[in-house]
């Protein structure tokens, strides 16, 4: 419940003595917070007054506008308390209750009314307080309100215990500090008490205008202690000095007794999932044989070898021209020249240049494309990769769900915990070369490359040990020199060794090791693809450039020898007569039909290297596109891994933090206000420390707290309650419902995870998570669920007794069966009324202090080291208290001489 007290008073010398022994207590943390108001706080404008009151609290004071301190806090209640301080008959302040009336009025019209479904309002209570000193009378109904929640007079008595002899009220001693009790006790001021001592008053129709009630208070407080901050701090302190310390203690838990084998199946499902994964090519089909008809296939290769005819005819033809041309070329340009005349190019190689060129395009092609454009193109992570990691991690300690399939295996039902130096190192934990690098806790390939470099400087210092010279003793201390070198150079590698090995098993660490690993893999494969994709050999040619000599050759020499052997014939047979002119004809075309016949055998020979050649060509651009697609998917997911790496150690740290260092290591110390801040304590207020400065828990205490503050899930709330701490103090994590970190792939300091890893790493979220483990175990101990073992306490200050006690009995001493009112505050009208007997008590006690319930106290829970006793009067008349009889004679000690006259004028004995 929030709540805000304004105390108006009449701005006295009393009244300012009264305000500054409360702004005392609220600096030492005694009280909480009021705002005061006199009358001359209060300027009359056109509008609704101008009031400027003076805040009191833990803060100091200062001086603000009334409904401004009003407005900007979000309130259940109100408390409107009218404080009136009577000292003496003549210290009645006739403006008070007409100021009193008048801020009634302006909060009514400005506090939001409660709706009467139960929605969301401020509630005002009114209440009108009369502190008197002891025998003081002389107070007129005119300092009544009427109509409000509550008139009252506080019992002018004061007593270091109920069952202990009151001290009278008397101006100068102990009034001030009786009044700023009284305040705080009516607006509810002592920390953890969430009423105050007037609530329970409420007034209608049928309350008469000139009714009080008699209110005393009684507190009881423990300073220069905080148990439940202590437990908290020491619980917290060895957490973080032994993490291993909830697995052992949690009875919903138990260690898991290989935690190995966990981390290798956490390890194996992990980088087998989302973008751990290393991805490969995709299959590219080779080039397959393609089925053609037999008619198709044979009309491919009659047009080939038709086409052959042709360009043989003009190679035999050209032999000629060729020699021309070769003239042509000495006599035009010269044959050093860089031109050759030629009359008609040559077309019998066509089919090659072809083929070249169209494998030099598809070259051009892959390298200008595919591997410089796609080679460098990179995905950003994917956000679950993070969330992922961390759930995980933090479900291998915490005990909740993991983020994979896999599910830790339980031992007698109950889950196995791994301590967090088997998934995560200490972040804190760093190696520092004596080369100044220094390594982070889980940065495995930094770790391994300068194991690699120490060991190469221990084998060259080896390699180079001093040669003797002429100087024995320069030779002696330059060795002496060289052997210390080597002997710290050895030790260095030796930490680093035992460094590695007490980190080598965890989780994080066999990440990194594979990302590093799997991504060198990556960048050796992409080089060697590279180097294949871009290679500059050709298809071999030898076979179609032979057989298209083999083809040329025997057309010229089967033109030659037809030629040859037609002469011959037509020269010797025919013109000797042996030969008719029709023989003639018919062998020179046999021998025709024999050489086209050859012709056809060779040109088909050709037809078959050049088909086989274009089979070739197409094998070497399917490996090149290949090779290709090797290089970019290579070449890329190395540039993923490293982008991977190069946030891993952050979230590592980050993760290592929550588990590691979930709180701040603080000493179970003193707190609570300085005592010389405690001025002019009354008698009622009763202010107790313990003799002894550290608080002694059971081991079965501790443990009890132990489960309190890790309970299942621990980890996964911690960090999340350390984002909502980050979110509240720095800036905003969250974006499209994930983490902003997640989503970042840059590596400043000033990105969402170089900022939200600094909060974590430097202890910030710590500080926080330390704040909440207090209120977790003052709720537990508010609650029930756990228990402290009653502590001794002793009284100080001028009223105490020495006694050194329990707090259970220091606590308890406030709810001990009410005792009536001193009788001097009564007439004799009241005291034969019996109005002096206490109608309701209500005691406000911490969970430590004992029964629910004592005889007619009414025990409520308080949530601080205060305890409160409030004892209530039935409502009575004026004329039934002293403090309102009008003094005609003189009254010593309450004994009544003469004629008395009450605030009615009605005369009494």
């Amino acid at each position: 419940m929030s709540h805000l007290s304004v105390i108006v008073t009449d701005g006295s010398a009393v009244a300012l003595e009264v305000k500054a022994v409360v702004a005392d207590w609220a600096t030492a943390g005694l009280v909480g917070e009021s705002a005061w108001v006199c009358p001359g706080d209060v300027t009359l404008t056109n509008g609704p007054p101008q009031v400027v009151a003076t805040v009191v609290g833990p803060g100091g004071s200062h001086r603000a506008d009334l409904f401004q301190v009003i407005g900007i806090r979000r309130l259940d209640t109100v408390r409107l308390v009218v404080a009136q301080f009577i000292v003496t008959g003549d210290d009645q302040a006739r403006e008070l209750p007409e100021l009193g009336r008048t801020l009634e009025g302006l909060l009514t019209s400005s506090l939001p009314r409660p709706m009467d479904d139960g929605g969301p309002g401020t509630a005002l209570r009114t209440y009108n307080v009369l502190i008197p000193v002891s025998g003081v009378s002389g107070v007129t109904v005119d300092a009544l309100l009427p109509g409000w929640n509550a008139n009252a007079v506080v019992a002018a008595e004061d007593r270091p215990d109920l069952d202990r002899a009151s001290i009278f009220v008397r101006a100068g001693a102990n009034y001030t500090g009786h009044a700023a009790a009284a305040v705080a006790s009516v607006a509810a001021m002592w920390p953890g008490i969430d009423r105050g001592g007037l609530d329970f008053q409420e007034t209608d129709s049928t309350v008469q205008d000139t009714a009080v009630a008699v209110v005393r208070q009684t507190v009881r407080a423990i300073v220069h202690s905080n148990d439940a901050q202590d437990l908290a701090d020491a619980v917290c302190a060895s957490i973080v000095i032994d993490p291993t310390t909830p697995a052992r203690t949690v009875n919903w838990a138990r260690p898991a007794p290989e935690p190995g084998g966990v981390v290798d199946a956490v390890f194996a499902e992990t980088m087998a999932t989302g973008d751990w994964v290393v991805r490969v090519p995709a299959a590219r089909p080779a080039p397959t044989r393609v089925q053609r008809g037999f008619r198709a296939a044979f009309r491919d290769a009659a047009l080939f070898n038709a086409q052959l005819f042709a360009a043989a005819f003009r190679v035999l033809a050209g032999r000629g021209r060729r020699v021309v041309e070769n003239a042509a070329t000495g006599a035009i340009i010269g044959h050093d020249g860089d031109q050759v005349v030629r009359f008609r190019p040559s077309s019998i190689d066509e089919i090659v240049r072809r083929n070249r060129a169209f494998f030099e395009t598809q070259s051009g092609e892959m390298r200008e494309k595919m591997l410089v454009a796609e080679g460098g193109s990179v995905a950003a992570p994917n956000p679950l990769t993070w969330a992922n990691l961390r759930r995980s991690c933090f479900g291998l300690v915490d005990g909740s769900e993991l983020a994979g399939s896999y599910e830790v295996p339980e031992i007698a039902g109950k889950p196995q915990l791994l301590s967090p130096s088997s998934v995560v190192p200490d972040p804190h934990d760093r190696f520092i070369t004596s080369g100044r690098v220094e390594i982070r806790a889980c940065d495995a390939p930094l770790a391994v490359a300068s194991m690699g470099e120490l060991k190469a400087a221990v084998a060259a210092s080896v390699a180079q040990a001093p040669a003797a010279d002429g100087d024995a003793d320069a030779a002696e201390a330059a060795e002496a020199q060289a052997e210390a070198a080597l002997a710290l150079a050895k030790d260095e590698v030796a930490a680093l060794e035992q460094w590695i090995q007490a980190r080598r098993g965890s989780l994080a660490w066999r990440v990194s090791d594979s990302l590093a690993t799997r991504t060198e893999g990556r960048l050796r494969e992409a080089a060697t693809s590279y180097a294949s994709a871009t290679a500059t050999t050709q298809p071999a040619v030898e076979a179609v450039q032979r057989a298209l000599r083999h083809v040329i050759t025997a057309w010229g020499v089967l033109g030659v020898g037809v030629v040859v052997f037609s002469a011959a014939l037509w020269y010797w047979p025919y013109r000797q007569d042996h030969m008719s002119a029709s023989d003639l004809v018919k062998t020179i075309e046999w021998m025709l039909i024999i050489a086209l016949a050859l012709g056809v055998f060779f040109n088909h020979v050709y037809y078959k290297a050049v088909r086989h050649f274009e089979w070739q060509v197409q094998h070497e651009l399917a490996r090149r596109r290949e090779t290709a697609e090797r290089f970019v998917v290579a070449n890329r997911e190395a540039r993923r891994l490293q982008l991977l790496g190069s946030a891993f150690n952050e979230w590592a740290e980050i993760i290592g933090s929550v588990l590691h260092r979930p709180w701040n290591a603080q000493p179970a110390g003193v707190h609570g206000p300085a005592l010389e801040t405690l001025t002019h304590l009354p008698a009622a207020v009763a202010v107790a420390v313990p003799p002894d400065k550290v608080l002694e828990v059971s081991p079965v205490v501790r443990a009890r707290a132990i489960e309190v503050l890790t309970s299942r899930g621990w980890a996964n709330r911690a960090f999340d309650s350390g984002v909502d701490a980050y979110e509240a103090h720095v800036r905003l994590a969250r974006e499209g419902g994930h983490l902003s970190a997640d989503l970042d792939t840059l590596t400043s300091p000033t990105s969402p995870r170089g900022l939200l890893w600094d909060f974590f790493y430097a202890g910030r979220a710590a500080e926080y998570a330390t704040s909440r483990a207090r209120t977790r175990i003052e709720m537990a101990l508010a609650q029930g669920e756990l228990e402290l073992p009653p502590r001794a306490v002793r009284r100080t200050g001028e009223y105490t007794d020495g006694a050194t006690v329990s707090d259970v009995a220091y606590f308890g001493g406030a709810l001990f069966p009410a005792i009536q009112f001193v009788d001097d505050i009564w007439t004799g009208a009241g005291l034969m009324r019996e109005k002096n007997v206490p109608d309701k008590s209500v005691a406000w006690m911490p969970s430590e202090a004992g029964a629910k319930r004592v005889g007619s106290v009414d025990h409520r829970l308080a949530t601080g080291d205060v305890a409160v006793r409030i004892d209530l009067s039935r409502r009575c008349d004026v004329s039934d208290l002293v403090v309102f009889v009008q003094d005609d004679v003189v009254k010593v000690h309450g004994a009544v001489i003469g004629v008395l006259k009450d605030a009615k004028g009605n005369v009494f004995n």
